[in-house]
């Protein structure tokens, strides 16, 4: 493997961790209203970093899962195995190497969704 392959592979690693941190979450991914208040120092219509960045979590969220879903069936349910998402009745014989082609079925959809 070359160091490009390695690092496509990590960014795909690390886009797959934070879609399963998300997906264990109660809270939806979807908008609503704010979790916090405006208070009396800063206005209403300014958002601060912390919920900046959660925007952006969201939207990488969203994209991943979407990529995740055009994958071919065996491949999802490879990585939601993985990931212990999967309901215990799928029991892969081959479940490393499923994940690990799932993975390189990933790298191209997550790039095109500027994920990674």
């Amino acid at each position: 493997m070359n160091m490009a392959e390695g690092l496509g592979e990590s960014l795909v690693e690390s886009a797959l961790e934070d879609w399963a941190e998300w997906m264990r979450q109660d809270e939806p991914l979807t908008a609503g209203y704010p979790a916090k208040a405006a208070g009396m120092l800063i206005p209403s219509w300014m958002k601060d970093a912390e919920e900046t960045y959660e925007e952006v979590d969201a939207r990488l969220v969203k994209a991943t899962d979407a990529a995740i879903d055009s994958l071919p069936r065996l491949s999802r349910l490879a990585v939601m195995a993985h990931f212990r998402l999967a309901p215990d009745v799928w029991q892969f014989h081959e479940a490393s190497r499923l994940y690990t082609i799932a993975k390189k079925e990933l790298e191209p959809l997550l790039r095109k969704r500027g994920v990674i």
